[in-house]
């Protein structure tokens, strides 16, 4: 059985490890072998990260402090990683904001932007061409289920991640005759920190929330199988439901109903 490491090399970059998905991400394949480099804006957690992985596992953990919705951020990670292989990539990194769209700063809605859509860009163009090089590599691209319709106070946000797991499926298709797999993650609610904060309201029939692990596990399970996965029985339950068996119009409607009672409680 070929590991992860054979199939796509030493080095695995996580941007957005610090914690939740993307340091589920970072401990499942620490355990396989594959040495990280892990890339997140906050220092601290980025620092206890690594000490965690490198006291648990064989392996070499390097750490970037970057802003990845910057320039400058995002020229430092490609310049700090030249030394490196980098075989597997994984996207986590998100910024998101709930509320009006047009009471929204424009900043934040570029801040959105430059995060989920720029940044990703950047890096994959970066790092897909060292892959064809290598004739080998994997890149995962933690996608929303917000990405399948429009929706009110996440419009935006909603809007890159559509962008996201549509650059992933054309990906997946052109870049496997070059032995590169590639998969979009569409996460449901996912028991993340950021997660935790938003002081999420619970539709009362909704999917349950997962574990971070289990969105990494299934994403890792998928990668060279198919371009889309979504984690979770029920998740892939309402999904079906909202794109096979209701209206556009149906769907934005109740997922916008459902954004705009958490907005009321968190504000």
């Amino acid at each position: 059985m070929t590991t992860l490491v054979e199939k796509y090399g030493p080095y695995a970059l996580i941007a957005g490890a610090s914690e939740g998905i993307g340091k589920a991400f970072a401990t499942k394949l620490a355990g396989q072998g594959l040495h990280l480099i892990l890339v997140a804006r906050n220092a601290s957690n980025l620092v206890l990260t690594q000490k965690e992985l490198a006291d648990k596992y064989p392996v070499e953990v390097h750490t970037i402090r970057a802003d990845l919705s910057t320039t400058k951020g995002r020229e430092a990670i490609i310049s700090q990683t030249t030394p490196y292989p980098v075989g597997l990539v994984v996207y986590n990194a998100a910024y998101s904001t709930i509320a009006p769209f047009a009471d929204t700063a424009l900043e934040d809605h570029e801040k959105v932007l430059s995060t989920n859509c720029t940044a990703p860009l950047h890096l994959l163009h970066h790092y897909t061409r060292q892959m064809k090089r290598h004739n080998k590599g994997g890149i995962i691209m933690v996608s929303s289920l917000a990405g399948y319709q429009g929706t009110a106070l996440i419009a935006q946000y909603a809007a890159t991640k559509a962008y996201g797991r549509i650059l992933a499926e054309g990906l997946w298709e052109e870049l496997r005759h070059d032995n590169i797999d590639v998969i979009s993650v569409s996460a449901g609610a996912t028991e993340t920190p950021n997660y935790v904060k938003s002081q999420p309201v619970h539709a009362r029939f909704g999917p349950p929330v997962l574990s971070p692990a289990k969105v990494a596990d299934t994403a890792i399970a998928a990668l060279s199988k198919k371009p889309v996965v979504i984690p979770g029985k029920w998740n892939r339950l309402a999904a079906l439901v909202m794109q096979r068996l209701f209206s556009r119009r149906k769907a934005i409607e109740v997922i916008s109903a459902n954004t705009r009672k958490m907005y009321r409680h968190r504000n």
